[in-house]
């Protein structure tokens, strides 16, 4: 896998503590979207390979990895916990081919964002068709 540029990476090691976890991620997502697209990679990586659903941790960690090589600094690439739950469902939503990688776990406030999410797909899909 090839690094990602980074030089424009607005790391997640301070949250914010006054804005709900949905909040968090998509703020954060806003300002990177690369860390979907690194994670998208990885688990197309993982399903060409004949794997089967795992948790979103394997590729998670992998991606702090990844994104940590490609900082200008010393440092780690900073990426909450909490927006792994996030993570999971907008790759599963989204990317048709990736249906089903994941194992999900209980998160209440990422299920009720995806059935969001899921609902603004449709309505996308909907209108392109």
């Amino acid at each position: 896998m090839s690094h990602p540029q980074s030089n424009t990476v607005v790391s997640d090691d301070q949250p914010d503590e006054n804005v709900s976890m949905t909040e968090a991620f998509r703020r954060f997502h806003a300002k990177n979207p690369h860390v979907y697209d690194v994670l998208v990679q990885l688990a197309r990586e993982w399903k060409a390979r004949g794997k089967g659903p795992t948790g979103i941790a394997l590729f998670y960690e992998r991606a702090r990895w990844e994104l940590s090589l490609a900082l200008d600094s010393d440092g780690m690439f900073g990426l909450s916990q909490n927006h792994r739950a996030f993570y999971a469902r907008a790759i599963m939503l989204k990317e048709r081919d990736l249906a089903g990688v994941f194992t999900l776990k209980a998160a209440p406030e990422a299920d009720a964002w995806a059935a969001d999410y899921a609902a603004r797909l449709a309505g996308v899909r909907r209108s392109a068709a």
